[in-house]
C-alpha cells in the first residue's frame, strides 16, 4: 500500500488544472541534515528558492547557502493536497529537529505549539536577528521586494496568502505569542516606540494617506451595516 508522500491526486489532471505548488527537500551537502518545505513560487523564482525556515536559514549562514541544494518532490493542484503532501514527506525523510531543519510537522501549522517557553523566547530572539540581518543589506531588500512582486502578483497568489494569514490568526496560540512578542518589543526598548510614533505621525501628516484611511473606514462600515440587514 501507498503511503501518502507517494501518492498521485488521480482525479486531477495536470493538462486540466494548473499547479497549485510544490513540495520541496533542501540538503545541507556538509552534514547530511535536511528540510522539507512547500511553496507556491514557480518559475526562476522556485529555481532559485531554497527555503525560509528559521532553523534552515540559521544552517544557510553557518554553512553557506552554496552547499545546499533542492530538489522538488511533487508537484500539487490544491491546497489542501500541498499541505497533506507537506506533512508526508515530512516525515518519510525524517527531517523533524534535530535530524532535520523542520521544526513543526507540516501544513502551515504553528510551530511555536512544539515549543517550550525557552524555545519560544529563543525562536523569537531568533528570528529577529535574522531579520535584523537580512534587511541590513540594500541587496536583500531589493531582491525580497522582486520575488513578493512575483509571489503577489496573481490574483491566486494573494487570495493564498490571504487563506494563511487567516489559518494562522485563527489560532489562539499564535495570536498570543505574536501579542506577546510585541508588547516585549515596545516595553523593552524606548527607540522602538519613538520609531513607531514617528511613523505614525508621518503617516497621518500625509492628507493622501488620511484620504485613504478615510476610504477605507467608510468601506468597511458600510460592509458591516449590509451584513446587518441579513
Amino acid at each position: 500500500m501507498q503511503n501518502l508522500a507517494q501518492q498521485n491526486t488521480a482525479s486531477i489532471s495536470p493538462k486540466s488544472q494548473d499547479i497549485y505548488g510544490v513540495i520541496y527537500l533542501t540538503t545541507n551537502h556538509l552534514n547530511g541534515k535536511q528540510y522539507v518545505g512547500q511553496t507556491i513560487k514557480k518559475g526562476r523564482d522556485l529555481e532559485q528558492y531554497l527555503g525560509s525556515g528559521v532553523a534552515l536559514g540559521r544552517a544557510f549562514k553557518k554553512y553557506g547557502a552554496d552547499n545546499f541544494t533542492k530538489e522538488v518532490l511533487k508537484e500539487c493542484y490544491t491546497e489542501e493536497e500541498l499541505n497533506e503532501a507537506e506533512i508526508a514527506f515530512i516525515k518519510e525523510h525524517k527531517t523533524m529537529r534535530p535530524f532535520g531543519y523542520n521544526i513543526a510537522e507540516g501544513g502551515y501549522k504553528n510551530p511555536m505549539k512544539y515549543m517550550s517557553a525557552v524555545e519560544k523566547q529563543k525562536f523569537s530572539i531568533a528570528v529577529s536577528e535574522w531579520s535584523k540581518a537580512y534587511y541590513a543589506d540594500p541587496a536583500n531588500r531589493k531582491a525580497n521586494s522582486e520575488r513578493l512582486k512575483i509571489s503577489h502578483g496573481t490574483p491566486e497568489a494573494r487570495k493564498a496568502q490571504s487563506e494563511r494569514t487567516k489559518a494562522q490568526f485563527a489560532d489562539p496560540e499564535a495570536r498570543k505569542a505574536m501579542s506577546e512578542s510585541q508588547k516585549k518589543r515596545y516595553a523593552d526598548n524606548p527607540e522602538n516606540r519613538k520609531a513607531a510614533s514617528e511613523r505614525l505621525k508621518a503617516f497621518w501628516a500625509d492628507p493622501e494617506a488620511r484620504k485613504a484611511m478615510s476610504e477605507i473606514k467608510k468601506a468597511y462600515y458600510a460592509r458591516k451595516a449590509n451584513k446587518a440587514l441579513y
